[in-house]
């Protein structure tokens, strides 16, 4: 927990370093204000203070609410880097005079920052509104009986500080509203502690699937005490698999559902394994082989072990424009379907969000996953 504090604050004072020059030079400056920078430095400073007064667990009500307006304000502020880089890039070029490129950094900046306020407010509006994704999930062909099967996918809700209650009971209505045989939660519930938010979470109670609704842990139960959270969710009725497997007969045909812990478990000096091989142990040879982790990269470790469909989250897709650039170069598997050896991958892009609530370009989802023959699709 203290390693995640220091990451977090030497994270935080370093994004909001930059966002403070942005803000600085491309709003403030232009127009006659440079210091009222010092406003915007006592707003990060107290929300990292907030912040940190949270997690030691002091649960004030305004300290809530203004660690809620922070995220708000971050996410907002991020997008001004877009009218940061057109300002530079149309007020530097050479052979202009100072009054002209006074001018010039005046209407651009506050064209821009009109601009940005628009994409901020689309960013933010997409990050409580996330989309039904439809994929379909080719069978091998001694599991067709299998055909039809549906699938709904949550993950990444961070139930807390921006999302709460009612961000839980929304995705449960769209969640039954598409009928599935299965449904599947891949960690990163919430972001607190269990005793604290717990009924942020009471709604997953409702939660229905013909098979059974399973649950994985991710990173950010650990940051908040996961065995708490493990208890919580099993309390709703939710199965928890703690690098363990169930089996379940469908349609005469056996399906394992396997789920691995996080590698984040050492750091908090737990014995968790988040190991496909340990959770897999016993399974049914011949069974149908679904493995929840909460990292895509746990397909690395699975190569082998016979597993037909990984169900995973983390990456959020990157989150929001230009992030999800920049993650896509240390995640090989992003967002979507993918094929890894034998096994299929889903990576869904996250129900809610982490931080601020920005969503630019790149929208939550909710997975409506269907396990179809092959003949049934384009692979024919």
């Amino acid at each position: 927990m203290i390693k995640f504090f220091i990451f977090f604050s030497i994270s935080y004072l370093i994004l909001s370093l930059i966002l403070r020059y942005f803000i600085k030079v491309s709003i403030l400056k232009p127009f006659g204000y440079p210091k009222l920078v010092y406003i915007v430095d006592f707003f990060f400073i107290s929300f990292l203070i907030a912040n940190v007064v949270i997690r030691q667990g002091y649960s004030f009500d305004f300290l809530k609410s203004y660690q809620k307006s922070g995220y708000i304000f971050i996410g907002i502020t991020w997008v001004f880097f877009l009218t940061y880089l057109a300002n530079i890039f149309f007020t530097t070029s050479k052979g202009q005079n100072s009054s002209r490129r006074q001018f010039l950094r005046k209407t651009i900046g506050g064209v821009g920052a009109l601009g940005a306020g628009a994409l901020a407010y689309k960013g933010y509006k997409n990050a409580f509104e996330p989309l039904v994704i439809t994929e379909s999930i080719p069978l091998p062909q001694n599991y067709e009986s299998l055909s039809g099967i549906k699938i709904v996918q949550i993950s990444d809700l961070h139930l807390g500080p921006t999302l709460k209650k009612d961000f839980a009971i929304d995705t449960v209505n769209t969640t039954n509203g598409l009928n599935p045989d299965l449904i599947f939660i891949t960690g990163d519930i919430a972001d607190g502690k269990a005793l604290e938010i717990k009924d942020m979470v009471e709604p997953l109670r409702d939660l229905k699937a013909k098979f059974g609704v399973y649950y994985v842990v991710g990173n950010h139960e650990y940051y908040w005490g996961v065995q708490g959270w493990i208890d919580t969710i099993k309390a709703l009725g939710i199965n928890v698999l703690v690098d363990e497997h169930s089996v379940i007969d469908i349609n005469g045909t056996q399906v394992t559902i396997a789920g691995i812990t996080d590698k984040t478990a050492p750091r908090f000096k737990l014995n968790h394994s988040f190991d496909p091989k340990v959770a897999l142990k016993n399974a049914p040879d011949q069974s149908y082989k679904i493995l929840l982790a909460h990292r895509p990269k746990a397909c690395y470790q699975a190569e082998g072990l016979g597993v037909n469909l990984q169900l995973s989250g983390h990456t959020h897709g990157g989150q929001a424009f230009p992030w999800n650039l920049a993650v896509g170069l240390v995640q090989p598997y992003l967002k979507g379907l993918y094929t890894h050896k034998e096994a299929y991958l889903y990576v869904n892009r996250g129900t809610g969000f982490w931080g601020p609530p920005n969503r630019l370009l790149n929208q939550g989802e909710v997975s409506l996953l269907t396990l179809v023959k092959k003949t049934d699709t384009k692979e024919s």
